[in-house]
């Protein structure tokens, strides 16, 4: 019966360390999927990137957990899961960070790539530790409800942070379009002799207008990324904190 055999299994949430595990994979994947579309977005609406060089800028991030991850499956027994996940957690809110203080349209492509270089360490201690400490301390008959819920909550988080966070970036580049907007008139002398020196290039008063807005929307979709960037790293701060809560040991055998 359903009551035997409930889709969702909620008695799982009895267990601290499967509480934690799944807190901690449905709000860092929120904020890693909210990234992973936003990156891409902003390099082509503020660099002009096309949709391959955009990948390409993103791909290295998938370098490191091919040197890592074989590791920490062999020897992750041996370590303490919490410091994997501290590893992690540390990793991103420092990526992110980077991220939100070198990033500007004017930013070189090594200057692009060299943060998600990094960010790969984290990718590749995140999710099996993550997931051994969600598992730990469960009857062998409960892993397959687990496994359920911990997909189910991670797909569903993917899916919320990419809408949240592609909300959020439109909204405060409005924002911040609007305030960048607020002092462009004729009573502002920078306004007045940039316009007079663009005039020559443009011709006319209105392919300066359009120029000026063309920036001042780039730099709005750049201060908003960054505002972004900066709160996922505190958000993996804090996420730190949480799994230390976990308990040990940390073994699951339906993990691997």
């Amino acid at each position: 019966s359903t009551s035997e055999n409930p889709i969702l299994d909620l008695s799982l949430f009895k267990s601290r360390n499967f509480t934690i595990g799944i807190v901690s994979i449905t709000c860092a994947y929120l904020f890693y999927s909210g990234a992973i579309v936003l990156m891409p977005q902003l390099l082509q609406e503020t660099m002009g990137y096309n949709a391959i060089w955009a990948g390409l800028a993103y791909a290295p991030i998938g370098i490191m957990p091919l040197l890592i991850s074989p590791l920490i499956g062999r020897y992750g027994n041996k370590i303490d899961m919490r410091l994997l996940v501290t590893f992690s957690f540390l990793m991103y809110a420092v990526c992110y960070y980077w991220r939100s203080v070198t990033f500007m349209p004017t930013i070189d492509f090594t200057g692009i790539i060299l943060p998600q270089f990094f960010q790969g360490s984290a990718v590749a201690c995140f999710f099996l530790p993550l997931t051994t400490i969600s598992f730990s301390g469960l009857p062998d008959n409960k892993f397959a409800n687990a496994s359920s819920m911990s997909n189910f909550f991670r797909t569903l988080s993917g899916s919320v942070g990419t809408s949240l966070t592609m909300t959020l970036w439109g909204r405060r580049e409005s924002l911040h379009h609007s305030q960048l907007t607020a002092t462009i008139d004729q009573f502002n002398p920078v306004f007045n002799s940039s316009s007079q020196i663009m005039d020559k290039y443009y011709g006319s008063l209105s392919g300066v207008l359009n120029e000026i807005n063309n920036e001042i929307t780039q730099q709005s979709l750049s201060i908003s990324a960054n505002e972004i960037f900066r709160m996922a790293a505190i958000a993996f701060i804090l996420l730190t904190v949480l799994v230390w809560f976990a308990k040990p040991p940390f073994t699951a055998k339906g993990v691997g």
